[in-house]
């Protein structure tokens, strides 16, 4: 992910200036916590984005538990089915995303990010 953030940072240094800007004003001289991620919206919007465009996971399969149809009633799937998803082209597809990276896909009115380590989701 830092590989990946590195390199759109390079490529979009406004966007670099105002993530800077936001970092050294919550965080000033002292060392990241968890209690300051909430404060840093830009922050959050641009890791985002960055996991949106180079997923660590390129694709998932999903099952149902009863049988179902999806599609508009247009495939049958029951639940010894497994239905592959190929997360990297739908979180690239144009259609939704438009053609460009840009921190404003989420933006501060996104939901609160919520810091939960004990927590899976």
């Amino acid at each position: 992910m830092l590989t990946f953030l590195t390199y759109q940072l390079l490529k979009c240094p406004d966007v670099l200036l105002k993530l800077r800007a936001e970092i050294d004003e919550v965080l000033e001289d002292k060392p990241i916590t968890l209690d300051d991620i909430p404060k840093m919206p830009y922050t959050v919007a641009v890791l985002r984005e960055i996991i949106r465009i180079q997923p660590p996971a390129v694709g998932r399969s999903v099952h149902c538990l009863e049988p179902t149809t999806i599609g508009n009633g247009k495939y049958a799937i029951t639940p010894d089915d497994r239905i592959v998803i190929n997360v990297i082209s739908t979180n690239r597809d144009p259609a939704v995303w438009g053609d460009d990276v840009r921190p404003s896909h989420f933006p501060s009115s996104f939901p609160a990010y919520e810091v939960d380590i004990g927590r899976r989701v």
